[in-house]
């Protein structure tokens, strides 16, 4: 299932039927896009649900923050006594230093200084990948890449062996890094 992106309304206010607005700071959830403006699904009280559109200047998409990194090597030890306990700036996990959830990032906070001497790490959004300029399109059980159609499965591991690139034509190949690209983007969907 793929994960829904979320859109905080920015610079608008927003009315319809009787009292329903938009409201400045809050998420909503996409439900559809298009050049010009973003489509939500709002519901009242009742549980009736409502589409509603609204231009895309009006909001920003809400990223989920992974965690934190140290913006200057000169603060380790100022944060070792923040947070009590020696902090090595050369030990990441995955990219950041401490995650967002962490007890160290809790200390900082307190402390005031964790916008000052970390940036904020955000979760990547997931790149629909590309072969020979074309972009993935996913339909049904089928690969779609401009013109050519390759069936998904062909992407799967068989007793213990996958293929090593696709051929389709004089002109279309598809590389073992950019399968295993669209195997990753395929979990995510």
């Amino acid at each position: 299932m793929k994960n829904k992106r979320m859109f905080k309304c920015v610079n608008l206010r927003y009315t319809f039927k009787d009292d329903w607005a938009f409201r400045i700071g809050i998420s909503y959830e996409l439900e559809e896009e298009n050049k010009e403006s973003y489509t939500f699904k709002l519901k009242d009280d009742e549980g009736q649900e409502f589409y509603f559109n609204a231009p895309k200047e009006c909001f920003e998409e809400v990223k989920n923050i992974i965690g934190y990194k140290l913006v200057k090597p000169e603060y380790e030890s100022a944060v070792s006594a923040i947070v009590e306990f020696k902090f090595n700036p050369l030990i990441l996990t995955g990219c950041c230093h401490f995650e967002n959830n962490s007890i160290t990032k809790h200390r900082l906070e307190k402390a005031g200084v964790l916008d000052l001497w970390f940036e904020t790490v955000y979760e990547e959004a997931v790149k629909v990948p590309k072969v020979d300029c074309f972009e993935l399109e996913i339909k049904g059980d089928k690969m779609h890449f401009g013109e050519y159609c390759i069936p998904v499965n062909w992407l799967d591991t068989v007793n213990n062996r996958k293929l090593k690139y696709i051929h389709l034509d004089d002109n279309f190949f598809i590389t073992d890094l950019e399968m295993n690209e669209i195997r990753e983007y395929l979990k995510t969907i």
